[in-house]
């Protein structure tokens, strides 16, 4: 009878632990990039729940786990820089507001900002 409480209670402890490197963490760092993402939106991947975090297509390469989590994390960061980018500053300050709203709905009536800026245009030929 004791060897099996031990046995159950090992196996127990076995399970706790996989499901809390391969499932829990991967998934509570991803939310922490959404949450923080929301809360700046020109917020750089650099460093995330201490950990050093990157988009890069070699670090995918070199993290070969093959995990849906992984590719999901990749996904993540991808689709929020390519935010960044396609909407610049002024945009991404709406889409950090829609994110961070309560309802988790988004609201296409949100006020936007008036933005002044300077464009310049070079052509040399």
């Amino acid at each position: 009878t004791t060897l099996i409480v031990f046995m159950l209670g090992a196996g127990a402890m076995l399970i706790s632990r996989d499901t809390q490197n391969l499932v829990i963490a991967p998934v509570e760092k991803m939310v922490n990039i959404v949450k923080k993402l929301a809360d700046e939106s020109m917020w750089k991947f650099e460093d995330v729940g201490g950990e050093t975090v990157s988009n890069s297509e070699e670090d995918a390469a070199k993290d070969d786990s093959g995990l849906a989590t992984t590719t999901l994390e990749s996904t993540i960061m991808k689709i929020g820089s390519l935010l960044q980018v396609g909407f610049g500053e002024a945009g991404a300050q709406i889409i950090g507001q829609c994110m961070s709203a309560e309802e988790g709905g988004l609201d296409l009536m949100v006020k936007g900002k008036k933005v002044i800026a300077v464009m310049a245009i070079c052509d040399i030929k």
